[in-house]
């Protein structure tokens, strides 16, 4: 089944990328058979769809309660529910250091590197199979080129339309870009699983969350830490 429909998927995409109105096209793929052939071995695609018809996609929920820090109360939006979406570490990126500045030649090859990686086409096919990177173009909302890589329309146009509403939301939030991110989230991870499974209640998880944070905040240094919360919040 795995090779077959690995086999099968191949011929569609080289067939889309050489059609004369190439929906994947550009020059860079006159031969596309070269780039997509180590798929071949690690593509599976099942038969049964067993979650897209009960599974459904949107930004976060919003909430009527908003936390006025100045008074350090709770208050009931008048407006309605406040709604964030969170813009999840967005960190995932095709960079060019500094370094190579002072050779013309690496220059041209890595900036040639980075925009072949992050081009229409090759950025189509890495948010599309399993590279770790989510769909970041507006040409990624094509839910025809999604439909040719064996997705189910409604059940992708749900998930693109999550992602579009959230990167366009004018009240997103963009996670923090403060040292020790990943410790805070640890730590808040640890003690929701123990509220979760009924063994302290939602209020002494909270407290011990908190506590732990400000524990690691004085330990990374609180006057850096804000600073640089503030900085990627754009309150500076």
């Amino acid at each position: 089944m795995r090779a077959r429909a690995a086999a099968k998927l191949k011929v569609d995409i080289r067939a889309g990328l050489t059609k004369p109105d190439r929906p994947f096209g550009s020059p860079e793929f006159d031969k596309p058979e070269l780039h997509f052939q180590h798929f071949d071995d690690c593509l599976e695609i099942p038969q049964v769809q067993t979650i897209g018809d009960v599974v459904d996609f949107d930004i976060l929920p919003g909430s009527d309660d908003v936390y006025n820090f100045r008074k350090g109360q709770w208050e009931k939006l008048a407006s309605g529910p406040n709604q964030a979406p969170n813009m999840a570490y967005l960190g995932w990126g095709i960079y060019v250091m500094k370094k190579v500045d002072s050779d013309p030649k690496r220059q041209k090859a890595a900036w040639s590197a980075a925009a072949h990686l992050g081009g229409k086409d090759l950025s189509m096919w890495t948010a599309a199979y399993p590279s770790g990177f989510q769909p970041y173009r507006k040409s990624h909302t094509n839910l025809d080129l999604w439909a040719l890589a064996g997705y189910d329309k409604k059940y992708i146009g749900s998930y693109m339309k999550s992602q579009s509403d959230s990167y366009n939301h004018p009240n997103s939030a963009i996670e923090p870009r403060i040292p020790g991110i990943f410790q805070y989230y640890s730590i808040a991870e640890d003690e929701l699983q123990k509220t979760f499974a009924g063994k302290q209640t939602a209020q002494q998880g909270a407290d011990n969350v908190a506590a732990a944070w400000d524990k690691l905040t004085d330990k990374l240094g609180r006057e850096n830490q804000v600073k640089y919360y503030r900085i990627s919040m754009g309150l500076t």
